[in-house]
């Protein structure tokens, strides 16, 4: 079969057109490859950047641990230090006393130093009654302290008004046994209200029947 002078043209045209797409398409496939593999390379560049940056990070987390351990110890070196160094001249001193203090005077010193002491305590727990009696009926308001004769705040002392009023008798006998100026009797409900009078509060609980 022998094709006309045209129709081998428009085939060639048509062959050239194919081959000039497929041409096309392998040169996009290449360029898509290629962008492909500079996009993975910049991604696994900057994975590389990412752990180098995790690992400084860490490092220098690391560093600042340390170096706040370290001055944690020191801290706790220094003030134990002092604390022996200020013991240990206190004993000097005292011993040093001895020395030249006649024991009569020592023993007055220590009584005045024993009364001025107590005379603090008074004067504390007098304030904080004081402070006490000014108290709103709000339950959740901070109950000011009474100091036992050592001049600690008993463990069974209650904290805010919510606490005082809810004291049970238990609690309470533990606060008789630590507060020699508070000697509960009667019922339960009446030694409540005897304490609330010990710590200087106005209020009074009232039995309802």
């Amino acid at each position: 079969m022998t094709l006309a002078p045209a129709q081998a043209v428009s085939q060639f045209d048509e062959c050239r057109k194919q081959l000039e797409e497929a041409l096309s398409l392998v040169q996009t496939v290449k360029i898509a490859n290629e962008d492909i593999t500079k996009f993975h390379g910049r991604m696994t560049q900057q994975d590389k950047e990412h752990h180098h940056a995790m690992a400084e990070i860490e490092a220098l987390q690391y560093s600042l641990y340390e170096r706040d351990v370290y001055e944690d110890l020191e801290e706790k070196i220094r003030k134990q230090a002092e604390q022996q160094m200020e013991a240990t001249i206190e004993e000097q001193v005292k011993a040093e006393l001895k020395k030249f203090i006649p024991q009569d005077q020592q023993e007055q010193v220590s009584r005045v130093n024993q009364e001025l002491y107590s005379i603090m305590i008074d004067l504390h727990n007098s304030e904080s009654r004081r402070a006490n009696s000014f108290l709103q009926q709000e339950m959740n308001k901070q109950l000011n302290t009474i100091k036992m004769p050592n001049g600690n705040v008993s463990e069974y002392f209650p904290k805010t008004l919510k606490d005082l009023f809810e004291l049970d008798e238990e609690r309470i006998d533990k606060l008789a046994a630590d507060y020699p100026g508070y000697h509960p009797e009667g019922s339960p409900f009446v030694r409540v209200n005897q304490f609330l009078q010990f710590c200087g509060v106005r209020y009074q609980l009232v039995s309802v029947t």
